[in-house]
C-alpha cells in the first residue's frame, strides 16, 4: 500500500477540499488530484465523488477514512514524542520573509537549531499548542509561557516592475487591477484585506511564495502588497518602485519574537533569541 497516496486522501477526507488539502500539506492541488485517481485506479475504488461544486466521500470512502484515522492519529502521536524528546534541538518558526530577514548563514546551520517556515495561522497553532520554542511573526499575541519582543519594525507598500505603466493610484483604483496575493492564512493577505476593505479582487493571481510572488511583479503581472524590508533589494537596484496611493497610508509592520519560558530550556532560548535580534 502506498501510505503517501493514503495520508493524502485522508487530509482531503478532513477538509472536503483538493485545493485546502494541497495548502495544508504545501504540493499542489493537480498533484494532489493525481495521486488520488492513482490510489482509486489501483485498487479499483471511489472514494470521493462530486458534489455541486464541491467534493463529498462516497460510502466506501467513508469506511477507509474511518479506519485511516487512528492510524494518522497515531503518527501525529509518535512525531510528537520524537520532536519533544529532542531535549538538545530549539524549533524555531516564523514566515519566510521573517526568517529571511533575521537568519544568518551561521544560524542557518546551527546544529540545534530546527526551522520551520509556516504560514502565519500554523505558526499560532503551534505556539498556542507549546510546540515552539522560538517564533517570529508579524502579528502581536499574547500567548500564555510566551515572552513576547519587538524583534524588528517596517511598513507595508505596494509594489510593481519599474517599467509598469502606473506610478500612482486610488485604492478603489486597486482594486480593479490585477493583484499578486498571499495564500489564505498569511498575515500579508489578512493586511492586503484590511487595506482594501474586501477579499474579493478583480483578477488576483495567488501564490504561496515570496520568490514566485517576485517572479510574476517582474513580469508585469500585477501589483504586489508586500513588507518593504523583502524588497528593499530589489527597489535599490530600480527593478522594482512602489507605487504611489494617494488615499493610503503605509501601514507599520512590526515583527515580533516569541520565546518560550520553559525553564527547563530556558537559558538556551534565551541566548538564542539574544543572537537572533543580533542578527536583525
Amino acid at each position: 500500500m502506498n501510505l503517501h497516496q493514503l495520508h493524502l486522501f485522508y487530509v482531503v477526507a478532513q477538509t472536503l477540499s483538493v485545493g485546502q488539502a494541497a495548502k495544508k500539506l504545501h504540493i499542489s492541488q493537480p498533484a494532489v488530484s493525481k495521486q488520488l485517481k492513482q490510489l482509486e485506479t489501483t485498487y479499483g475504488v471511489r472514494l470521493l465523488e462530486a458534489q455541486g461544486r464541491g467534493i463529498q466521500l462516497t460510502p466506501f470512502g467513508k469506511t477507509i477514512f474511518q479506519a485511516a484515522h487512528p492510524l494518522f492519529e497515531q503518527a501525529a502521536y509518535i512525531e510528537t514524542l520524537l520532536t519533544t524528546s529532542q531535549a538538545t534541538v530549539l524549533q524555531l518558526a516564523g514566515t519566510q520573509l521573517a526568517l529571511n530577514q533575521v537568519l544568518t548563514p551561521a544560524l542557518r546551520l546551527h546544529a540545534q537549531l530546527k526551522v520551520l517556515r509556516l504560514n502565519t495561522t500554523e505558526i499560532i497553532d503551534r505556539l498556542q499548542r507549546h510546540q515552539l520554542d522560538l517564533a517570529l511573526l508579524p502579528k502581536k499575541l499574547t500567548c500564555s509561557d510566551y515572552r513576547r519582543f519587538i524583534a524588528a519594525q517596517d511598513h507595508w507598500v505596494f509594489v510593481a516592475a519599474k517599467s509598469y505603466p502606473i506610478t500612482a493610484v486610488t485604492l478603489a483604483q486597486l482594486r480593479q487591477l490585477p493583484l499578486i496575493i498571499r495564500e489564505p492564512g498569511s498575515t500579508t493577505q489578512a493586511v492586503l484585506t484590511q487595506v482594501l476593505g474586501t477579499d474579493q479582487f478583480e483578477h488576483p493571481l495567488e501564490t504561496n511564495d515570496q520568490t514566485t510572488a517576485m517572479q510574476l511583479v517582474r513580469q508585469q503581472q500585477g501589483i504586489y502588497f508586500c513588507a518593504a524590508a523583502s524588497v528593499q533589494a530589489l527597489l535599490t537596484a530600480q527593478v522594482l518602485k512602489i507605487l504611489t496611493v494617494t488615499d493610503y497610508q503605509p501601514a507599520n509592520r512590526t515583527l515580533y519574537l516569541y520565546e518560550n519560558q520553559d525553564a527547563t530550556r530556558l537559558s538556551r532560548v534565551q541566548a538564542c533569541r539574544r543572537q537572533l535580534i543580533t542578527a536583525i
